[in-house]
């Protein structure tokens, strides 16, 4: 299978907005994807991100299991694109309100970061803000703030990261305003 043709027709699919036909083309796809894991690797976090955004959180789960069975059966357990998984996982258990389970993907990914990165690769960014957002969700806006700070810290002198430094400052200043840090929050 070639899955970047595959990603290529997913995109004009999925500018239709038509639901069903987005589904029902990941679920073939997949079918088809049978003993190419790789290509299920990549079906399975679309899939999973599609039932995320749409709030289909009984398949999202399903395809997360499917998920962490395949990663394991391809034996790439504390690569970076197996983080990239937990990551997806960790989003997806966070939008459903498994926010116990999205902390210990997030850990677990954050593991794997540290293991293979720089500590300051801007990689990191994105999980912290994944992070950030989850500890948000928690009540823990100390830890929030911390998480926030780190991503912004990577993201800081990059021309190309405007919206993802203005987003981590709007949710910076939120956790800011949530600890009675309201100076900071307002320079933020």
């Amino acid at each position: 299978m070639d899955i970047n043709k595959v990603l290529e027709e997913y995109d004009r699919i999925e500018q239709t907005h038509n639901l069903e036909a987005i589904e029902a083309f990941l679920l073939e796809k997949l079918d088809e994807a049978e003993g190419d894991s790789g290509a299920r690797f990549t079906l399975l976090n679309e899939l999973i991100g599609f039932y995320r955004e749409t709030s289909r959180f009984d398949g999202m789960i399903q395809a997360c299991r499917e998920l962490l069975i395949l990663m394991d059966e391809m034996g790439i357990t504390g690569t970076m694109p197996y983080a990239t998984g937990l990551v997806n996982i960790g989003n997806g258990c966070r939008a459903a309100g498994l926010l116990g389970e999205s902390l210990a993907y997030f850990n677990a990914a954050l593991n794997i970061y540290n293991e293979n990165l720089d500590r300051y690769d801007p990689a990191f960014a994105p999980l912290y803000n994944n992070m950030a957002l989850l500890f948000q969700e928690m009540g823990d806006h100390e830890s929030a703030c911390d998480m926030h700070k780190k991503a912004l810290e990577l993201v800081r002198d990059d021309p190309n990261a405007r919206i993802k430094k203005a987003i981590s400052h709007t949710n910076l200043a939120l956790s800011l305003l949530k600890t009675d840090q309201y100076d900071e929050a307002i320079y933020n």
